[in-house]
């Protein structure tokens, strides 16, 4: 027989590091999003100007949105670990009752 064990406070006390993850991301995105604002248009529009603009904004795009999609994968990857620990102390608490009340 195969036993499952979950040690529920440990993931509920760990949970919270995910949104403190999170807050972090937000604030360097934050950040991140202030200096291509300041910076937008300082190329020039020349040729070369426009060449970098080309393909330095889609980029700068891509990586502000990327750190907004983790961090929000952060922010539910906390309330998936205190769901999951919530579930399984419920679970494991009815079946430990309906055991007892069986003997």
């Amino acid at each position: 027989m195969s036993e499952l064990g979950v040690d529920v406070a440990a993931m509920k006390s760990a949970a919270p590091a995910f949104a403190v993850v999170a807050a972090d991301l937000d604030e360097a995105r934050s950040a991140l999003d202030a200096v291509v604002a300041a910076e937008e248009g300082c190329w020039g529009g020349d040729q070369f100007g426009t060449t970098f603009s080309g393909a330095y904004l889609p980029g700068s795009a891509s990586a502000v949105g990327g750190m907004s999609l983790v961090a929000g994968a952060m922010r539910e990857l906390t309330a998936t670990l205190i769901e999951i620990a919530d579930r399984f102390e419920s679970i494991d608490s009815s079946l430990a009752d309906d055991m007892a009340g069986g003997l």
